[in-house]
């Protein structure tokens, strides 16, 4: 969720950015999506999923908490 979308729902002191106590969801990728081809896109490998503050999705066991 962006800021201004926090902003709208009266939320944006726990929503909208990154900050210790703040709600995160967040997909970790093998590339930055918004500088690859559609060929590059596909090939995108999903590293880590954070939902809540907590690892949902861990693509190296070495790493899972």
């Amino acid at each position: 969720m962006t800021l201004d979308a926090a902003y709208a729902l009266g939320d944006e002191a726990n929503r909208g950015h990154f900050a210790p106590g703040t709600y995160a969801d967040i997909t970790i990728l093998t590339r930055d999506v918004a500088l690859g081809t559609p060929d590059e896109i596909r090939a995108t490998a999903v590293i880590a999923t954070i939902v809540g503050g907590q690892t949902s999705f861990c693509a190296d066991p070495e790493f899972r908490p």
